[in-house]
């Protein structure tokens, strides 16, 4: 009889030890998932930043707005353009563009472009979460997005009014936000602002 409860328990110990190591390598999947989805990403850490490169001048992307019309990403304007690229199924993207909608409305003349990409329905989805001051435009198949090098959503690029980037990263963090009210002062002063 003790003999039989020896190898009852001894087989439970092994079934939670299995039972634990595979919920171990099944969280350690996740986190890399999820680190690969949201990497890092900080404003001006080159190293380990996807996006245009900093204090140069990423391709202009020829993209169209919702009706078609023609818009020019990336060229200059004179003013500090504020680029996102979100997508329709990412919940940080929409918080993200509620941020920057109530941002863009309190600093102008900010020029405030969300990239939507993808399919057409996820256009759409993406498009309809976009109100004014921010601008939608169409990326299909993310191709912009690609030119650009980025890969983690949402992503920021702030354009100087001279056409070069000056800043990259999450759209909501304080750095960024920083930065583009710093090159919008200096726009409507005429001043370039010392990186």
């Amino acid at each position: 009889m003790m003999n039989g409860l020896f190898w009852i328990s001894y087989a439970a110990v092994w079934v939670l030890l299995l039972t634990l190591s595979g919920g171990l390598l099944i969280m350690f999947r996740s986190s890399v998932r999820a680190y690969r989805t949201h990497g890092p990403k900080d404003v001006g850490d080159v190293g380990t930043m996807n996006g245009p490169p900093l204090d140069a001048r990423p391709p202009v992307l020829e993209l169209e707005d919702l009706s078609g019309d023609p818009v020019s990403i990336g060229q200059p304007s004179g003013t500090a353009q504020l680029i996102v690229f979100a997508k329709n199924t990412c919940p940080k993207c929409k918080v993200a563009l509620e941020l920057l909608r109530a941002f863009a409305a309190e600093h102008t003349p900010l020029d405030a472009i969300v990239v939507c990409g993808g399919s057409r329905s996820a256009l759409e989805e993406c498009a309809a979460l976009v109100r004014s001051p921010l601008r939608a435009v169409a990326d299909l198949q993310w191709k912009g997005a690609k030119t650009w090098g980025i890969a983690s959503f949402p992503f920021g690029v702030v354009v100087d009014g001279t056409g070069v980037v000056r800043g990259r990263g999450d759209p909501t963090s304080a750095a960024m936000l920083t930065i583009v009210s710093a090159h919008l002062e200096r726009s409507r002063e005429g001043t370039a602002v010392p990186m």
